[in-house]
């Protein structure tokens, strides 16, 4: 594992979007801690024939580079890695705290201590990254921004690097308008486009994601790239959201329309 911009420009399978460089390493280290993988993969990958590290010389790694541990154990705990950042942070949050609780019954308080630190950084991690984070396989959302001194709503559609401008919508005809521009676009193929292209769109994702702009936007997550049944309404009643709090907040500064 590593951190790295290069989506859809290298092979391989990728974690995200992040919010900065600094919260993927952040997320990567713990990881490492997390599953006891390896900081030095390229020695993995020469298994047996790899080069101890430091981390292996203090007993911190079981060293599978040079056939200490079976290459099957340290793949199975890569697997578990994995699962856990693509959406399975809840159900190793459950397990752990079970553990836990039955290491502190039985007396055995450096382990529960241990798992403790562990659940701190998973909860971090739910709480700050979760609700984003993805395989990029499912890094698909419709997302609708708020035209400025209109009720109305500027949609785009973002699946896997390519970010797709929608039309501008009246609030009234939101729900049902949205889902016939949404099932027509997903018919299509995306535009062809290089991977520095959708590379770059998932930069403008990520930040889109992060700023504050999504306190008064439109989101909702197509993992499947498929129409939720409960699309149209879930459109209207966040909109109406929105609506009840820029009105319980007062007059709001003018502009331009607002496009990402």
């Amino acid at each position: 594992m590593r951190v790295t911009e290069r989506i859809w420009c290298l092979p391989g399978e990728f974690i995200g979007p992040w919010p900065s460089y600094r919260a993927a390493q952040e997320a990567l280290v713990g990881l490492w801690d997390l599953f006891d993988l390896c900081r030095h993969p390229e020695q993995v990958r020469q298994a047996p024939r790899g080069i101890r590290c430091a981390y292996a010389e203090m007993g911190r790694c079981d060293a599978p580079c040079d056939g200490t541990t079976p290459l099957t154990a340290y793949v199975a705990r890569c697997r578990a890695a994995w699962a856990f950042a693509a959406g399975g942070v809840g159900t190793w949050l459950a397990t752990a705290t079970q553990r836990m609780q039955v290491a502190a019954r039985e007396q055995r308080f450096e382990l529960a201590g241990q798992i403790k630190q562990q659940l701190t950084f998973a909860r971090h991690w739910q709480s700050h990254w979760a609700a984003t984070v993805r395989p990029e396989a499912q890094l698909n959302c419709l997302l609708g921004l708020p035209v400025t001194r209109r009720k109305a709503w500027k949609l785009f559609l973002f699946r896997q690097g390519h970010l797709e401008e929608g039309p501008v919508l009246p609030q009234r005809r939101l729900g049902a308008d949205a889902v016939t521009w949404l099932r027509e676009q997903l018919a299509q193929a995306p535009a062809a486009l290089d991977g520095t292209v959708r590379m770059e769109q998932t930069w403008l994702l990520s930040q889109l994601l992060t700023s504050r702009t999504m306190d008064t936007a439109l989101l909702f997550w197509l993992p499947t790239l498929e129409v939720p049944s409960d699309l149209a309404a879930g459109l209207v009643e966040r909109a109406e959201r929105v609506r009840s709090a820029r009105a319980d907040s007062g007059p709001q500064s003018t502009g331009g329309d607002a496009t990402p």
